[in-house]
């Protein structure tokens, strides 16, 4: 889906379904049987308060745990952070520690996939990864992801 969005600019912005594409993460990560997500995000859309919000309300209508470790941000402009947070995510002790990542910016999924790569943790046994992807650009990844996201010439079409 598409929403368009003009907040007080004056022009018009057109951004993909954020809010549509966690809850797509979310069902598939449950699917799998799934109990603990982290979500890494870059998100710049709207305010922080409210992606935080919608994510843990998207979390407790799954009966997933909120625990605020658990979500993180980095900046999308510097992706490099993304391996010391999926780094310090990787060292939790069991029971505390993701058995599922959602990546869920396509800029963080070669720096954050990298992070999973030298921690040990086994994809997808250990740790099921769901990566965010514009269509048809597929970011690198240095483990096995399950690639979900926006089809691009279907939204400039559109536009």
């Amino acid at each position: 889906a598409i929403l368009p969005e003009s907040p007080g600019s004056g022009f018009l912005a057109v951004y993909p379904d954020w809010r549509a594409w966690i809850e797509m993460a979310l069902d598939e990560i449950v699917a799998s049987g799934r109990k603990r997500p982290a979500i890494l995000t870059a998100w710049n859309h709207g305010s922080a308060e409210s992606t935080l919000d919608h994510l843990r309300e998207a979390l407790g209508a799954r009966g997933l745990p909120q625990d605020a470790y658990l979500l993180q941000h980095t900046p999308g402009n510097d992706p490099g952070w993304g391996v010391h947070v999926v780094s310090l995510l990787a060292q939790l002790p069991s029971g505390k520690a993701p058995d599922a990542l959602i990546i869920a910016d396509d800029n963080l999924v070669d720096q954050a996939t990298l992070a999973v790569a030298q921690s040990g943790l086994r994809v997808p046994a250990d740790l099921a990864i769901i990566a965010h992807c514009n269509y048809p650009l597929v970011p690198p990844s240095n483990v096995p992801v399950r690639r979900l996201g926006f089809d691009v010439p279907s939204i400039l079409h559109a536009c």
